[in-house]
């Protein structure tokens, strides 16, 4: 695999799906949410799916309508 001293930094792999990593991470504290799924797999293996997807598992109603692109609905 090719080192491009990205692959452990996890604001710059969450720019794909969301345009303020760092709110979004902010948020998901809040609302006492995490990431899972094949994200999660993608940054530990330190590889890329092109059409992989982002899962949020999140508390029962503690989650306001949030777009893919990091704005409230």
């Amino acid at each position: 695999m090719k080192q491009n001293g990205h692959e452990w930094d996890i604001n710059h792999k969450l720019k794909r799906y969301v345009a303020d990593p760092l709110g979004f991470r902010s948020l998901l504290g809040a609302k006492d949410a995490m990431i899972v799924g094949d994200f999660v797999l993608q940054f530990l293996e330190r590889a890329y799916w092109p059409d992989a997807a982002m899962m949020i598992l999140v508390k029962s109603g503690s989650w306001d309508a949030y777009s893919s692109r990091g704005e409230s609905a």
